[in-house]
């Protein structure tokens, strides 16, 4: 299903809370991604959730192959009970685990593109192209994971 309009097949029973508690608060439970956070501010009385950005016909806009999302927030009109709080805060938890376990492989990833384009620059004479050319893409393939290392550590 590609478009928002139509009815979204009923959620998982693990899903019905979130979807019920998100449709009471004024969102459409099926315009937000399964892996977005759902992020609650209680002394603000917010609700904030990622939805897709959908073009003039209802689609769901895609970048590079990826559906859009944007962030939206609204009003806490119907506050989560505590066990969806629980569940809400276990699954922040998580995603927070997953980043840091990103962070970390990223950093490693790079340290070792970044020494393996070192020992390249130590044994291919210098004005080799074939050498150029590797060492100039193994240091942007660095420069590419710092982007993401970054990026995780920033969301």
């Amino acid at each position: 299903m590609n478009t928002l309009t139509e009815d979204p097949p009923p959620p998982a029973a693990a899903a019905r809370p979130v979807a019920d508690w998100l449709a009471a608060n004024g969102i459409t439970p099926n315009a937000v991604p399964a892996w977005a956070p759902i992020l609650v501010d209680t002394a603000a009385g917010t609700l904030t959730v990622r939805l897709y950005v959908l073009d003039e016909d209802g689609e769901v806009q895609r970048e590079c192959g990826h559906p859009m999302t944007r962030p939206h927030t609204v009003p806490l009109a119907v506050p989560p009970d505590e066990h969806l709080l629980a569940r809400l805060r276990r699954e922040a938890d998580r995603r927070q685990r997953r980043r840091r376990d990103l962070v970390a492989v990223a950093a490693r990833l790079r340290a070792a593109i970044l020494a393996e384009a070192e020992a390249c620059e130590a044994v291919v004479p210098r004005g080799d192209a074939v050498h150029m050319l590797f060492v100039r893409g193994m240091r942007h393939a660095a420069r590419v994971v710092e982007h993401v290392e970054l990026a995780a550590a920033g969301s």
